[in-house]
């Protein structure tokens, strides 16, 4: 139980039980039910364009916040959910609820006008997961248009901003600091580095007997560049020819991020011999639905370490490039 209970708000735009998560929605949910098992008094903010509304995960209570009527037709940086009606939004909500902390991500720059704002016991937290500067370089994305230019350079400046702004900063990992400083040309530098958690509630696999059955190489995450699946897809045949029966399973869904802003999806399957297409399975993108039958089929699972090209530093849960035998991680898990 903690000394003293705080009361700790988590603004994100995704969340794995309300639809589309990628890793910032992981992590949130992660450190809000550890938080709560702490004994705080934890609550997800989760940013939406229209549907209002509230549910719950358990302990934790989520709000879907948006816009409504004019605030939500005007451009950035007044309207949408960078903009200055939305921080005041945030701003009146954190007073209802009597919030010690808000922690959101530098990522959309949701909170670049809520120093403006926010009540006086607020504390705003932002982190730095990868800012979207990062991840349209590591995805080699060049506008083409001075719309698509302007667009970008609105973004980076609201990231910035909230960065700036914050009471305080946390990121993943130094070179996320490191990169972030450099792309985004931010003066502070008073960062504090604090790796993703990992919460055993939603990465320990049920207690079944072992079954006997082919090894099963697992790529989780989006098929995006700068994530690497192409990295592994390089290494298939290699790796076929010391273990015929290992099987490939890529389970993400598909980018515009392949030669050219093509579909990587296309891109990995014309990178895979013939020989090797019956090895390699392609789940798309996965929905969130009813837990898998344990008992179907216990499978070893080789998870691969993210990746260096360029990337920001990566959260645990992601894996992502195969570079030695020292680096691979064999763990047990159940799958259908």
């Amino acid at each position: 139980m903690a000394e003293r209970i705080l009361r700790i708000g988590f603004l994100t735009p995704e969340y794995p039980t309300e639809g589309y998560s990628g890793g910032i929605g992981s992590y949130v949910r992660q450190i809000a039910h550890s938080l709560a098992s702490l004994g705080h008094s934890v609550v997800v903010l989760l940013s939406v364009p229209f549907g209002e509304g509230s549910t719950w995960d358990g302990p934790i209570a989520i709000h879907r916040v948006g816009l409504a009527g004019v605030a939500s037709l005007l451009p950035e940086p007044l309207g949408k959910r960078s903009g200055v009606f939305f921080a005041l939004r945030l701003a009146g909500i954190a007073e209802k609820l009597e919030l010690d902390v808000l922690e959101a991500p530098e990522f959309c720059g949701l909170t670049a006008f809520l120093s403006l704002l926010k009540p006086a016991r607020l504390r705003v937290v932002v982190r730095l997961h990868t800012c979207s500067r990062i991840c349209r370089s590591l995805n080699k994305h060049r506008a083409t248009s001075i719309r698509g230019h302007l667009r970008n350079h609105l973004q980076d400046w609201l990231e910035a901003r909230a960065i700036e702004t914050a009471d305080c900063v946390t990121a993943i990992s130094m070179t996320t600091v490191d990169l972030t400083r450099k792309m985004l040309r931010v003066r502070r530098s008073d960062f504090q580095v604090t790796p993703n958690p990992i919460n055993d509630l939603f990465f320990s696999p049920p207690k079944v007997p072992v079954l006997s059955g082919d090894p099963v190489v697992l790529f989780v995450g989006r098929l995006e560049w700068r994530k690497g699946p192409d990295l592994l897809i390089r290494a298939i045949p290699s790796l076929l020819e010391r273990h015929p029966r290992v099987r490939f399973c890529f389970a993400g869904g598909d980018t515009n991020t392949g030669s050219d802003g093509s579909s990587m999806l296309a891109h990995l399957r014309s990178l895979l011999p013939e020989g090797a297409r019956a090895n390699v399975e392609f789940t798309g993108f996965l929905e969130r639905g009813p837990t898998r039958n344990p008992n179907r089929v216990q499978q070893r699972v080789v998870e691969v370490e993210e990746g260096q090209r360029g990337h920001a530093g990566g959260s645990p849960s992601r894996c992502s490039r195969l570079r030695n035998s020292g680096n691979v991680i064999g763990r047990w898990v159940s799958s259908e």
